[in-house]
């Protein structure tokens, strides 16, 4: 049989550290007019299962613009989700990053030179891992 197909996106499960906490107003959704109380209470709700990685199980009367609704609240999520993803990703590479050269000037002039390139070694592996996730 052939060989699997290579993945093109190596996988690694970056979780943020900071939760994201629902907008408060439709202008925060990008709902492209005022939402009614249904609307927002539903965006809020929407958001605040999908941050949590809840499964939501959702009622709303006919004429209500759940489709809208609905997309407009898991996009807003996604959007400020992968902003978030970006900043603590980047965070992370520069405190790896940091914490390599500080390494590297203790293991300059160090006899047990060994133990601290090894160390190097499992960073610089770790700052790779997080450099070629995919956000």
């Amino acid at each position: 049989p052939a060989a699997p197909a290579a993945n093109r996106f190596p996988t690694m499960s970056f979780r943020p550290e900071t939760a994201l906490v629902s907008p408060e107003s439709g202008s925060q959704f990008s709902f492209p007019f005022p939402p009614y109380d249904i609307q927002l209470d539903l965006m809020r709700s929407l958001y605040t299962v999908v941050e949590r990685g809840q499964v939501g199980i959702f009622e709303s009367p006919t004429g209500t613009g759940k489709s809208l609704t609905l997309t407009c609240g898991v996009l807003s999520w996604l959007r400020d989700h992968e902003a978030l993803v970006e900043r603590e990703l980047a965070e992370r590479i520069e405190a790896l990053r940091g914490e390599i050269g500080r390494l590297e000037r203790e293991t300059a002039g160090a006899v047990d030179w060994i133990s601290g390139q090894f160390e190097t070694i499992g960073i610089k592996k770790q700052l790779g891992e997080l450099g070629g996730s995919r956000i």
